[in-house]
C-alpha cells in the first residue's frame, strides 16, 4: 500500500510517530552545532526568524489566527476564572457554615444565658419576698413585745408611783413623829 506522499509529510509532524522522532533528532543536531559554531544568541536569532518565516508564509489570515487565539487565552481565562470562582464560592461556603454555627451556638448560648438570668431574678425576688415576710413577722413580734414591755413599764410605773407616794407619806408622819418627839423632848 503506497502511502500518499501528503500523508507521510503529516507522520514528520504527528507526535509519536518514527518520523516525528527522526526530524526532531535532526532538528536538535543542526540546533547544537549551530550553538557551537555561531552562538547561542545568534542560533536563537535564527530560529526566531525562521520561525517568523514560516508564519508569514504558512497562515494565510493572519488577522484570524490571531483572533483564534486570543479567543483561546480569552476561553481558557474564562474557564479559569469561572473555576477560580467556584473555589471561593466553596472556600466561602465553608466558611459561611462554621459561621452560622458559630452564630447559632452564641444565640443559644445567650437565650441560656437569659434565662438563666431571669430563672436568677425570680429565685432572688421569691427570696426577697420570703426575707420581707419573715422581716415583717419578726418587726410584728418586736412590737407585740414592744406593747407588752410598754405596759408592764406602766405597771411597774405605776406601782412604783404608789409605793413612792407610801414611802412619802411614811416619811412625812416619820418626820412629824420625830418633831413630835423633840418637841416633847424639850419641854
Amino acid at each position: 500500500m503506497a502511502e500518499s506522499t501528503e500523508k507521510k509529510i503529516r507522520k514528520f509532524f504527528q507526535v509519536g510517530t518514527i518520523e516525528c522522532m527522526i526530524l526532531c533528532v535532526a532538528l536538535a543536531i543542526i540546533t547544537g552545532i549551530l550553538f557551537i559554531s555561531i552562538g547561542f544568541w545568534k542560533t536563537l536569532l535564527i530560529v526566531a526568524l525562521i520561525a517568523l518565516g514560516l508564519f508569514i508564509g504558512g497562515v494565510t489570515n493572519k488577522r484570524e489566527f490571531f483572533r483564534s487565539g486570543m479567543d483561546k487565552v480569552n476561553a481558557q481565562r474564562a474557564e479559569r476564572d469561572a473555576h477560580r470562582a467556584a473555589l471561593e464560592e466553596k472556600v466561602r461556603e465553608t466558611v459561611r457554615k462554621p459561621a452560622e454555627e458559630v452564630k447559632e451556638a452564641a444565640a443559644d448560648a445567650e437565650e441560656a444565658a437569659v434565662e438563666s438570668l431571669n430563672e436568677g431574678v425570680e429565685a432572688a425576688e421569691e427570696t426577697a419576698d420570703e426575707i420581707a415576710a419573715e422581716t415583717e413577722a419578726l418587726a410584728d413580734g418586736i412590737e407585740e413585745k414592744a406593747d407588752e414591755i410598754a405596759e408592764e413599764a406602766k405597771k411597774v410605773g405605776a406601782e412604783a408611783d404608789a409605793a413612792l407616794e407610801e414611802v412619802s407619806a411614811a416619811v412625812g408622819e416619820a418626820q412629824e413623829t420625830a418633831e413630835a418627839a423633840a418637841d416633847a423632848a424639850e419641854q
